[in-house]
C-alpha cells in the first residue's frame, strides 16, 4: 500500500451570497478489498481515525492519521476465529464489536470492546448461552441513540419473538424476553423494532393494512421493560387508509417513541400524504395526524398541475430529525427501480436464457417540519436528479450532516466518475440554501454518502468504492 496521500483543497464562491465556503478534502490510498464482508468507518479516536474490516475469519482495524495517510493495522483477537458479526459500534473513548459464534451444538452471543489503539479493554463477555441450538437462528440488532443499549432479536417464527437488551457500556444483559402473538404473522406485520437509550424496546406491528380491510386497520404498539418484564400494548387506529412506508425511533429528551410514514387512500402505487405519529410516556397519550400532499407540493415534484388524488409515486420515508423541543422534520425520497432483461452479461439467466438488469432513480426529497403537537410548520421540496445502473444505488441517496445551527444534505449530483458533490443547507426556520462542494474531477472517487460517518462537528469521512477499491475521503469546512 502507497503512504503517500492525495490533499486537494476546493474553494467555491457560493453565487447566492457573497460568502467564500472552503472544504478541505483529504482522501486517502487504495484500500484492497479482497475477501471483506463488509466494513465500518469507526470515526477519530486520538489522532487517528479507524477503518473496521470484516473479512472470512478475519476482523482486523486499519488506521490513518487525520490526513489520511495509512498507519498501520491491527488483527483484533476474538473468542473464536468464525465469528458472525451483529455488529460495530462507535463510542467516544471505545468500540464494541457484537458477534455470535457456535461451539458444537451451543451458540454464544458475545460483546468485546477495544480501545482506540484496537487492545481489548476487558475479556470477551458472553451475554447469552443458547443450548442445544441445531438451525443457525437470524438474529438482527438495534442500539439505541447514545450506543449505550443494544436490542438483539430474532423473529425466525411465525408468532414468536426471541428478545435480548444488552447494556454496552457495563457489559451486563439487562433482560431477556419471549412474547408471543396470537393475532399476527411476523414474517407479514413486523414493521420495526427500537431501544431507548434506558433499554426499553418498542415494537411495531401493522394489521389489516389492506385496500379491502382499511375500515379495521391499525397498528399495534408493544412496550417492554427487559429489567422488569412488563409489557404494555396499544392499537392505533389508521382507518381507512393503507400505509405505503413507516419509519420509527426513540426520541430520548422527551421520553417519546415516534413515527413517521406514507399514506394512501386507496392504492400502494402512490402515496396521497405523510403520518406523523408520536407517543410519550409521560402522559400515555398517543397522537398521530396525516398531512395531506398540498397542491404547491405535487407542483413542485411534477412541474404542473395534477389531482392531489394522484399523489406522488414511489416515495418512501427515509429519516426523521428529533428536534428538542418535541417535533420533527420528516425526509421522504422519490426512489425509482426498473428492471430490464438482458441475455448478455455475468447476471443469473432466467429459464428462458435471459438474465434482468437494474436502473435506479433517485429524486426529489419531500420535507415536512412538524410541531410538538403533530401541527405541520413547513414542507418543501429539494430537487435532485440521480441515475445508476446495476449498482443496488449505493452511490444515491444522501447524508446528513448535523450541527447545532443547521442541518446540510449531502449528495452525489450526477453518479459517474467525475462528479459535482452538492448540498442542502437547512434551518429550522425552513429557510434553504443549495451549495456546491467540490468535483470528483481527475480523481475516480465514486463516493457512498449513505455510508459516511460524522467525526466532528465540521468533518465527515466518506467512502468511495470501484469494485475492489476502498479509499477514504474525508471533508473538512474549516
Amino acid at each position: 500500500m502507497l503512504h503517500r496521500p492525495h490533499i486537494l483543497l476546493f474553494l467555491f464562491l457560493i453565487l447566492s451570497t457573497t460568502r467564500m465556503w472552503g472544504q478541505r478534502i483529504s482522501i486517502s490510498d487504495d484500500v484492497q478489498l479482497r475477501n471483506d464482508i463488509s466494513y465500518d468507518i469507526l470515526g477519530r479516536y486520538d489522532d487517528r481515525i479507524l477503518l473496521f474490516r470484516d473479512k472470512a475469519n478475519k476482523q482486523e482495524i486499519q488506521f490513518f492519521d487525520d490526513q489520511m495517510r495509512f498507519r498501520n493495522s491491527k488483527e483484533l483477537e476474538l473468542e473464536d476465529r468464525r465469528v458472525i458479526m451483529l455488529g460495530v459500534t462507535r463510542h467516544t473513548d471505545f468500540f464494541s464489536l457484537i458477534y455470535y459464534y457456535r461451539r458444537k451444538s451451543n451458540l454464544y452471543i458475545a460483546v468485546q470492546q477495544f480501545d482506540g489503539k484496537a487492545q481489548p479493554i476487558d475479556t470477551v463477555h458472553v451475554v447469552k448461552v443458547l443450548e442445544n441450538i441445531f438451525l443457525m437462528p437470524d438474529y438482527k440488532m438495534t442500539i439505541s441513540e447514545d450506543r449505550s443499549k443494544v436490542a438483539i432479536f430474532s423473529s425466525d417464527r411465525e408468532r414468536e419473538m426471541s428478545i435480548f437488551v444488552v447494556d454496552l457500556i457495563h457489559f451486563g444483559l439487562i433482560g431477556e424476553h419471549t412474547l408471543l402473538f396470537d393475532d399476527v404473522i411476523l414474517r407479514r406485520d413486523f414493521r420495526s423494532i427500537e431501544v431507548s437509550n434506558q433499554g426499553l424496546v418498542a415494537i411495531i406491528l401493522e394489521k389489516d393494512n389492506t385496500v379491502f380491510k382499511a375500515s379495521e386497520h391499525l397498528l399495534k404498539l408493544f412496550l417492554l421493560d427487559p429489567v422488569t418484564d412488563q409489557i404494555t400494548s396499544s392499537d392505533i387506529p389508521v382507518t381507512d387508509r393503507v400505509t405505503v412506508d413507516m419509519h420509527f425511533q426513540w426520541d430520548n429528551i422527551n421520553q417519546c417513541i415516534v413515527g413517521a410514514g406514507l399514506y394512501s387512500e386507496r392504492s400502494f402505487d402512490r402515496s396521497q400524504g405523510f403520518f406523523s405519529m408520536r407517543y410519550c410516556l409521560t402522559d400515555d397519550a398517543i397522537y398521530m395526524q396525516f398531512h395531506p400532499f398540498t397542491e404547491d407540493i405535487l407542483v413542485d415534484i411534477y412541474g404542473k398541475t395534477v389531482e392531489e388524488r394522484r399523489g406522488v409515486e414511489e416515495v418512501e420515508v427515509q429519516d426523521i430529525l428529533l428536534r428538542e423541543d418535541g417535533g420533527m422534520i420528516l425526509i421522504g425520497e422519490i426512489k425509482k427501480e426498473f428492471a430490464r432483461r438482458s441475455f448478455y452479461g455475468d447476471r443469473p439467466y432466467t429459464s428462458a436464457g435471459y438474465g434482468y438488469l437494474s436502473d435506479y432513480q433517485y429524486e426529489d426529497l419531500i420535507l415536512y417540519s412538524i410541531q410538538p403537537n403533530g401541527d405541520q410548520q413547513w414542507a418543501t421540496v429539494l430537487h435532485k436528479k440521480q441515475y445508476s445502473h446495476d449498482d443496488e444505488a449505493i452511490y444515491s441517496s444522501y447524508f446528513i450532516f448535523k450541527n447545532p445551527s443547521k442541518v446540510r444534505l449531502v449528495f452525489n449530483d450526477e453518479i459517474s466518475k467525475e462528479n459535482t458533490v452538492s448540498e442542502y443547507v437547512i434551518r429550522g426556520n425552513g429557510e434553504m440554501l443549495r451549495n456546491s462542494l467540490f468535483n470528483t474531477e481527475y480523481q475516480h472517487l465514486q463516493l457512498r454518502f449513505r455510508d459516511a460517518v460524522q467525526i466532528s462537528s465540521t468533518e465527515f469521512v466518506v467512502p468511495s468504492q470501484r469494485q475492489l477499491r476502498l479509499n477514504l475521503v474525508k471533508v473538512d469546512y474549516r
